[in-house]
């Protein structure tokens, strides 16, 4: 089993890998980097975290964030966001309700990871990516760069990169053939 995650969903697919779910032999992460507001450079950081710190305040006031309505994350739980926040607030995954150490259990996890960050991704830049890489030092970490120009020419972000994902795609599977095949995961981290 190969768990490939988008954003949250990367973050979640590491977070259970660590945690204890079985079967897992590898994980891919695209587009997905620590909300750690440090990890968004020194103008958009400080922004980042009064932003993240907002939303849980809304989310709380409102009994969840409606991001339907307001165009941002879909609808999510108070629960979420408050961890969403704390998580952007102080670079660490613990969620309220949890006994799991996740840094200690990220600290320890020892699968092949792929991580793709996407250019132009504002929502998970190179700074919030390579954050959230560091947690797993013991994991055996490929990282890939999709650019534009492997997208033929088409402009990505963090999401449009979905509708142009074919060399993405393609790279992904071999990754994942050439690391299953050989146990081997290709370049290391850059």
């Amino acid at each position: 089993m190969v768990l490939v995650g988008h954003s949250l969903g990367g973050q979640l697919a590491l977070l259970s890998s660590a945690s204890g779910l079985t079967g897992v032999q590898a994980v891919v992460l695209t587009a997905a980097g620590s909300v750690w507001w440090r990890g968004f450079g020194p103008v958009r950081g400080p922004l980042t975290l009064v932003g993240s710190q907002l939303l849980a305040a809304v989310a709380t006031a409102l009994g969840h964030w409606p991001g339907e309505r307001l165009g941002f994350g879909g609808t999510q739980s108070t629960a979420v966001m408050r961890d969403w926040a704390r998580q952007g607030r102080t670079g660490r995954y613990t969620l309220r309700g949890s006994d799991t150490d996740y840094e200690a259990a990220l600290a320890q996890l020892k699968l092949p990871v792929l991580a793709v960050d996407v250019e132009n991704d504002s929502l998970a830049p190179p700074g919030a990516v390579t954050h959230l890489l560091q947690k797993i030092p013991a994991a055996s970490v490929s990282r890939w760069h999709y650019t534009e120009d492997l997208a033929d020419g088409h402009q990505l972000d963090h999401f449009r990169w979905v509708r142009h994902s074919d060399a993405m795609s393609t790279y992904i599977a071999d990754w994942i053939c050439r690391t299953l095949t050989t146990g081997q995961a290709g370049p290391t981290r850059r």
